[in-house]
């Protein structure tokens, strides 16, 4: 599942309104609907979004695999990178 939650975080922590947001970085009404509502959003959008912000697409969204808590995929993610740490090179 993907949660832009990370971006309403980010806009609140820089203290930016919506307003400001499709006035002065180009961010349509319709891209804030779709990121207010988790809904789909385009690749390209997201690489406008981080260019304008000067942000990285983590500050934007966050990925968890459907059914798993937010914690869970923090541990998750954690053992994937030790696996992928220690794997012996090619």
């Amino acid at each position: 599942m993907i949660s832009y939650e990370p971006f309403w975080e980010m806009i609140k922590e820089r203290g930016l309104t919506q307003y400001e947001l499709y006035t002065y970085f180009d961010v349509s009404r319709s891209d804030l609907y779709r990121l207010k509502n988790n809904r789909n959003v385009e690749i390209h959008t997201l690489n406008r979004l981080c260019n304008s912000l000067g942000c990285e697409p983590e500050d934007v969204f966050r990925y968890t695999r459907d059914g798993e808590s937010i914690e869970q995929a923090v541990t998750n993610g954690q053992r994937d990178r030790k696996t992928v740490e220690g794997a012996p090179e090619s």
